[in-house]
């Protein structure tokens, strides 16, 4: 945190240890004969950075102006929100050749299936905002 007389800066860190996921093995392994327990496993430890800054100025009489800058995920980190089930990360999965015997389409290939944007946290973003008080 750092002010001056007409602007400061202040930075938030998070850290989350890994929230639970069920594990589940593959059907060939000893492992899937065994009645596993719901969230047996945990998903990798993410960790952001958001930065915001702000500038207060005069204007005309009475009137003062501010800008605000905000940064999210300052670092752009790249955190897994969710993963696979039998891999315990995002991204990847075991592929079998009957999954890619039985995958019909021509718009697409079968890891697209697998490699979803989406289990991945958002990228470094922006907001500027500009005000005027009266």
């Amino acid at each position: 945190m750092f002010f001056g007389k007409n602007y400061g800066t202040t930075f938030t860190a998070y850290y989350n240890s890994g929230s639970p996921y069920t594990f589940s093995p593959q059907s060939e392994s000893v492992l899937s004969r065994i009645n596993l327990y719901p969230n047996n496993a945990y998903k990798p430890s993410t960790t952001s950075v958001d930065a915001t800054m702000y500038y207060e100025f005069k204007l005309m009489g009475r009137y003062h102006g501010k800008v605000d800058l905000t940064i999210y995920n300052l670092l752009d980190r790249l955190n897994e929100n969710w993963v696979d089930g039998q891999t315990g990360r995002a991204y990847t999965a075991i592929i079998k050749d009957t999954d890619l015997a039985g995958h019909r389409s021509d718009f697409n290939e079968y890891e697209d299936r697998i490699q979803n944007p989406a289990m991945f946290s958002s990228p470094r973003m922006f907001k500027i905002a500009v005000g005027i008080n009266f």
